[in-house]
């Protein structure tokens, strides 16, 4: 598993207890029902910005023999693509991810649906459902670290969310990025089709919500 980049000693104590295979961190095998994890050490006060939410969310989880678990406390660390949760008894556990198909945070009338996926271009890991038809759009959420300061002889570190998009057609997985020019070189035959289909529907790709609908609102274009 990678380790976080830290050369502050503290952090090192601090990472010596959190939860990694191999380590002395208290297994808890099986925490309840089906749920299979260790105790988690939480070093977001260091290190800013590692999950996807930096605040614990409700959520589901569905696991491989069918079976599912509702009402759950739960955080995506977005940096080593673990799934986090707060056990009222346990505290933060690390859940073994192994036995977890897909997973669902809500956040109000929001839903982030992650399912355990192995895609070529991807790996073996969770992406974000954004979308699932006779196209299908992943999103890869991954938090990269940009920055670092130290402050009372602590060294802190900001992570920012660098999501990393893969679209499905007819089989074949595509890493896209939010820009239509990237669309055109992958599609070059299709290229005036998809500019006719978003032309007048005022679409900034940079808004990721926007992005996402431009992909969908071609889903006819690209499997034709």
């Amino acid at each position: 598993m990678r380790k976080l980049m830290v050369l502050s000693l503290l952090y090192i104590a601090l990472y010596a207890q959190a939860g990694q295979p191999g380590g002395d961190s208290l297994i808890l095998k099986p925490v309840f029902q089906n749920l299979i994890g260790e105790a988690y050490s939480d070093l977001s006060f260091t290190h800013k910005g590692i999950h996807f939410r930096d605040e614990f969310l409700p959520g589901k989880i569905w696991f491989s023999n069918g079976d599912s678990l509702n009402e759950l406390s739960l955080r995506y660390n977005s940096f080593e693509d673990q799934l986090i949760w707060l056990s009222k008894k346990h505290g933060q556990v690390l859940l073994d991810r192994h036995n977890i198909t897909h997973f669902q945070l809500n956040n109000g009338d929001t839903a982030f649906l992650f399912k355990r996926l192995q895609l070529p271009e991807a790996g073996n890991g969770f992406l974000q459902v954004c979308y699932e038809g006779n196209i299908k759009l992943y999103v890869k959420r991954k938090s990269v670290p940009y920055t670092s300061y130290i402050r009372n002889s602590i060294k802190y570190y900001k992570y920012r969310q660098a999501p990393v998009y893969y679209l499905v057609v007819q089989g074949k997985v595509y890493n896209i990025n939010r820009n239509i020019k990237n669309l055109y070189q992958l599609f070059p035959a299709k290229e005036e089709a998809i500019r006719n289909n978003i032309r007048g529907k005022h679409l900034n790709f940079k808004r990721e919500n926007d992005f996402i609908k431009a992909i969908i609102g071609m889903e006819q274009i690209l499997t034709e």
